[in-house]
């Protein structure tokens, strides 16, 4: 078996990983004629691209370790924590109507809704305004030089 070393910068990973994950939303999208197949699906790699986009951020201004991501309660998978703990670095600059769509789907990503299914009425932003963040979001990230 092939051993295959990837030694990159956590934040560099971090930016790697939210586009992976937004690419994977954008295949998905491009392959599905239906607006609800797999509609959980898509707005799980989108929340977890912003996530990841985040985190980067975060390791890339300086304003935590990896050693904080790690631990348990710090930031977790909390889109409401971290958005405010970088929603003042230049070039991100969170609007209203896009802390609006974080709110809404904080709660069902941090609890894993969109991971497991659990019955009842659900209210979603629209998909293609989560997927705009979601690809300004990982832009800023994408423009930050590494430290």
């Amino acid at each position: 078996m092939k051993i295959i070393k990837n030694d990159i910068k956590a934040d560099v990973a971090f930016q790697r990983y939210a586009k992976d994950h937004y690419d994977a939303y954008q295949i998905l999208k491009a392959n599905t004629k239906n607006f609800l197949y797999l509609m959980d699906i898509k707005y799980y790699l989108l929340c977890r691209s912003i996530e990841l986009s985040f985190k980067g951020l975060l390791l890339q201004n300086g304003l935590c370790s990896v050693e904080d991501l790690k631990k348990e309660g710090k930031y977790g998978h909390d889109l409401i924590l971290l958005m405010n703990s970088i929603k003042n670095l230049p070039l991100v600059n969170i609007n209203k109507d896009e802390s609006n769509i974080l709110f809404v789907l904080d709660e069902y990503y941090k609890n894993k809704e969109f991971e497991y299914p659990k019955t009842g009425f659900k209210t979603f932003p629209a998909l293609e305004d989560v997927e705009k963040f979601c690809e300004r979001i990982y832009l800023a990230l994408a423009l930050v030089k590494p430290r």
